[in-house]
């Protein structure tokens, strides 16, 4: 065979191969369980879990900019994450309905999280 014919086999197939390797890339899906289980280790074992499900359901609002999160945040500071135009107060609003619990755009994450264990604890 040519030179020429086992070049266009070799660019052929490292083409095929970028585009199948782009292909898988863009089609899997972010697994927010374990991109947000670092904030488990801020809290309490009880607390743990609730902390990690509570956590995938903000990264589902606020995307990447999850990694930020910090027992110390306020619900004004992540609301300010989500890079639109959902106000302050509904988003803690939607959280506090969501979850069950009362609170407001100063609600620390980790008050967020006590909230719910001690409302899980009530069997509310």
């Amino acid at each position: 065979m040519t030179p020429q014919l086992y070049l266009f086999l070799g660019a052929l197939i490292l083409v095929a191969t970028v585009a199948l390797m782009l292909q898988h890339r863009r089609s899997k899906p972010v697994d927010w369980e374990l991109y947000v289980a670092f904030i488990r280790r801020d809290f309490p074992p009880q607390q743990r879990d609730i902390a990690q499900k509570v956590a995938v359901r903000l990264a589902e609002i606020v995307g990447l900019e999850i990694n930020r999160l910090r027992p110390e945040c306020t619900l004004k500071e992540i609301a300010q994450w989500t890079h639109d135009s959902l106000s302050v107060l509904e988003f803690a609003m939607a959280c506090g309905e969501e979850f069950g619990i009362a609170c407001d755009a100063n609600t620390t994450f980790r008050a967020f999280v006590e909230r719910i264990a001690v409302n899980r604890q009530k069997g509310t």
